[in-house]
């Protein structure tokens, strides 16, 4: 069977457009890589044993243009540099790391800990680095980070994750989509890796392995909960820097606060008040100055927001102390965040998804969030759901927005679009498909007042519609690149197809009109010649 001469040429056209879109998605990919082999080669090839790197991860020094990278080895390397440079046409820069012995670590587990403190960085710029050793040249890969923006109008997306360990089935769709999103920083709000020190410090090292792709492009910022108590939080304190807390940290002093852009985030040691009750006072007195001080500057940080363990509203009504303990958090802070106007505080703990009306002393002050007077409370502890599935069956008031507590794993995602816009959704980890999304809305960044002037307050404000999502502009991802990146299906965009089929029919009819005029041509030519 002898195929016509016009398929042939659409099959050959059809088969040059496939080549043409497989290069284009990887495209980006490619440039990636030449960055990543800006360090030129010694000679020496990366030695994979006890001295080599593990367990990277980055977080923010005293500001975000202060980045901390730590890592750990299971020999003790005391020479360890960071080599890091923006421009790959440039010498690289070397800041050598700080090493200390964990003295908990079992025989199995990584026994020295390293930390490099680089300063000085350029908002907005990309920084490669790897680290490396002179005494015998173990090396790690070539990783990066970017610096996050200053300027208050520049959007940051953060993802927000709770009581997350090894056991949590997502775990790595979760590192992928960070990568993909590139996020500004990735939130853990305690209960890390559950636990890092079971083992013998063994999980702990397993946990920071799977989520070295993430953490070691992306600030991974943590948040002390219930699970990281053991031996007086030495293996927290130990494995991670947070800002300007110094390292190892100190267990009577984990809270701390900085500003991207603007919001101002502050991150609570909220065992302090069921554990160690002496540290309680300390954290209160801080957080008291701290608001103080971000208020004085209102109009700079409108944005307040607050990271803490354990929350202080959640229906969930399967513990038997979920109640005192959530009374216990409203008793300390409730009247806190109020009067200094916190604009939205995200807990974890419980193993479902809840979020809030704004409210204050159980009472819905506003049933919508444009220009709320009262904080915004959320759960979103679900990500731990394989350790213990926590279900709501009921409510406890009317405060209650939004809950899920079918089992299924999920994270959160803030974004900061600007100096009067919130953006909060949630998503399952397993499709990526949205459960939740609200605007927060506020026009008067303050104080909400005196707390003595709403006790009197009785009756419930009218319900009113949630405003609409407004017609904002920024920064998208490319899809096709996060497509490509993902090893998840369903990243697929339906509208990625429509555009790829046009241009194929548009290609097929075009060459189809020209095949037909070079036919009638040939026709009439030979008409002509006899």
């Amino acid at each position: 069977m002898r195929i016509s001469p016009l398929l042939q040429l659409i099959v050959f056209l059809m088969t040059v457009e496939h080549i043409s879109l497989y290069r284009r998605k990887f495209r980006r990919a490619h440039l990636e890589a030449k960055k990543l082999n800006m360090f030129k080669s010694n000679g020496k090839s990366a030695i994979i044993n006890a001295f080599s790197p593990q367990q990277i991860h980055i977080s923010y020094g005293k500001s975000p243009a202060d980045i901390v990278i730590l890592w750990a080895t299971r020999i003790k390397e005391p020479k360890m540099e960071v080599q890091y440079n923006a421009d790959p046409r440039m010498k690289y820069i070397s800041v050598v790391g700080e090493q200390i012995e964990f003295a908990n670590a079992g025989v199995k587990s990584a026994k020295f800990w390293h930390r490099a403190y680089i300063t000085n960085l350029k908002p907005g710029e990309k920084y490669f680095y790897r680290i490396f050793s002179k005494q015998n040249g173990a090396i790690s890969e070539v990783s990066y980070f970017t610096v996050p923006p200053t300027k208050v109008n520049v959007v940051h997306s953060y993802m927000v994750l709770a009581d997350m360990g090894t056991r949590t089935i997502n775990l790595p769709f979760i590192v992928q989509e960070a990568i993909n999103k590139r996020y500004t920083a990735v939130f853990h709000i305690g209960d890390i890796a559950y636990d890092l020190q079971h083992e013998k410090g063994l999980v702990g090292d397993k946990y920071l392995n799977s989520i070295q792709p993430m953490a070691s492009k992306i600030p991974y910022m943590v948040s002390p909960g219930d699970h990281e108590l053991g031996s007086d939080f030495q293996e927290y304190c130990t494995r991670f820097s947070m800002p300007n807390l110094g390292w190892p940290m100190k267990a009577d002093k984990l809270w701390y606060s900085f500003d991207v852009g603007a919001a101002h985030f502050i991150s609570l040691n909220t065992e302090v008040f069921f554990s160690h009750k002496k540290r309680k006072n300390p954290q209160l007195e801080w957080l008291k100055k701290d608001l103080q001080t971000v208020n004085s500057k209102r109009n700079n940080r409108p944005w307040v927001i607050v990271l803490g363990h354990r929350p202080l509203y959640s229906s969930c009504d399967n513990r038997k102390d979920c109640l005192n303990e959530t009374a216990t958090m409203q008793k300390e802070l409730e009247d806190l965040f109020f009067r200094n106007g916190v604009d939205l505080y995200i807990g974890g703990h419980y193993h479902n998804y809840e979020r809030s009306w704004p409210v204050y002393k159980q009472k819905v002050i506003f049933s919508h969030y444009k220009n709320p007077k009262a904080p915004v409370y959320i759960t979103v502890g679900t990500l731990g759901s394989i350790y213990l599935n926590e279900k709501i069956n009921k409510p406890n008031g009317v405060w209650s927005a939004k809950r899920i507590s079918d089992g299924i794993e999920n994270y959160g995602t803030l974004d900061v679009i600007n100096a009067t816009h919130l953006k909060w959704r949630v998503f399952a980890a397993q499709n990526n498909k949205k459960l939740d999304l609200v605007w927060i809305i506020q026009h008067h960044p303050r104080r909400f007042g005196d707390p003595k002037e709403y006790l009197t307050f009785k009756q419930k404000p009218p319900r009113a519609p949630l405003p609409p999502e407004p017609n904002l502009e920024y920064k998208k991802h490319d899809e096709k690149y996060m497509y490509f990146r993902s090893y998840r299906p369903n990243f697929h965009r339906k509208g990625m197809l429509y555009k790829e089929a046009g241009l194929i029919i548009a290609l097929m009819t075009v060459c189809s009109f020209a095949v037909l005029l070079c036919v009638f041509y040939k026709k009439l030519w030979r008409r002509a010649r006899f």
